[in-house]
């Protein structure tokens, strides 16, 4: 049982992380830095949620019945790394149409207004 949900987290991680960014027409060298900065991402998110499950192992007086808060923080973890990874990816690819269409291009620069005013220094 716990097998088959390992092999289910596993496979919607890799789905994640492969989908977005072998959709991206990009040079293979930015995609496989980008696939390698998304593992890690999902790894460190998954390994995070570990260590806040161990962490709530000082709260049971009893620890040892309470081990599956680490898995289940790591588990936690990677999907929400997963999560972060294909938001950012959507977001990346949204952007990169912006130029392409007048009107999303207004309304990105109006969203992000740059400041126009200065300071300088004079010696």
């Amino acid at each position: 049982m716990r097998l088959v949900v390992w092999a289910q987290i596993f496979i919607l991680t890799f789905s994640l992380l492969v989908a977005p960014s072998a959709s991206q027409a990009q040079s293979s060298v930015s995609t496989t830095t980008s696939l390698r900065r998304n593992i890690a991402t999902v790894i460190f998110c998954g390994l995070g949620g570990a260590v806040l499950g161990i962490s709530t192992l000082s709260f049971y007086g009893d620890p040892g019945n309470h081990i599956g808060n680490i898995t289940t923080g790591l588990a936690l973890g990677m999907i929400g790394g997963a999560t972060y990874v294909a938001t950012q990816s959507y977001d990346q690819n949204q952007n990169q149409t912006v130029g392409l269409d007048p009107v999303r291009e207004l309304i990105q620069k109006n969203r992000n207004p740059k400041s126009t005013l200065a300071w300088a220094w004079n010696f």
